[in-house]
């Protein structure tokens, strides 16, 4: 993005997107079982997928967070469909890792990795951060904190999404989807209303079958 238009800082603006924190359940304890070595290529590999499912629905990577991947969607390109990507590509992470789990030896315990997801969206501030010698561009608000109280919230194998995400008009019959809990957000009177997501549109869901199945014939 930098190179492409000339400058070593993009300006900061204003931007509607959504945010995916996905973080792996237990990696404490997995740590402590394993070698450093394995943990750094079981890391490796689980956000080598991770990547994958984002660039499917037009997400980009932001961050990772030590066990912690950062997705955003409808930055820096906007996408007026970056709820329903953000929702569709947690779908698909959640499914992969299912399917995973299926094909491995029952004495494996290795890759037997499960994750939870938070999603939200809204208004964010998008752009570059940092000092003279160390810069990187990403997105900063409130809407993005949310996403990562959600993800922290969530249960393994869930895919929590605030109502930003939910309740927005262009997600009408497009996601199925239940109230979970309320989530008490610092700086705002009314806690807001964590959804569990159960499904998306059959046409995002054979997108996704046809994405997995492919991954794992390689």
């Amino acid at each position: 993005l930098m190179a492409d238009m000339g400058s070593p800082t993009v300006a900061t603006q204003r931007v509607d997107a959504s945010v995916l924190f996905v973080d792996i359940v237990g990696f404490t304890s997995m740590s402590e079982r394993h070698t450093p070595e394995e943990v750094v290529a079981m890391l490796n590999e689980y956000f080598s997928h991770f990547i994958l499912c984002s660039n499917l629905f037009f997400g980009s990577v932001d961050k990772f967070i030590g066990d912690c991947a950062m997705i955003v969607f409808g930055v820096p390109k906007p996408n007026p469909d970056h709820r329903l990507n953000a929702i569709a590509c947690a779908v698909a992470i959640q499914r992969l890792l299912q399917r995973f789990r299926e094909e491995l030896p029952a004495d494996s315990e290795q890759l037997d990795i499960r994750v939870k997801i938070g999603i939200n969206s809204g208004e964010m501030m998008a752009g570059t951060v940092g000092a003279e010698d160390r810069i990187e561009y990403t997105v900063i608000g409130d809407a993005v904190n949310v996403a990562s109280r959600l993800s922290d919230h969530a249960q393994a194998d869930e895919i929590l999404a605030g109502e930003t995400t939910v309740e927005h008009p262009s997600m009408k019959t497009r996601i199925q989807a239940h109230p979970a809990m309320k989530l008490p957000v610092k700086g705002k009177e009314e806690p807001i209303t964590a959804y569990l997501i159960d499904s998306v549109t059959p046409e995002q869901q054979r997108v996704i079958d046809t994405f997995v199945e492919d991954l794992l014939s390689h």
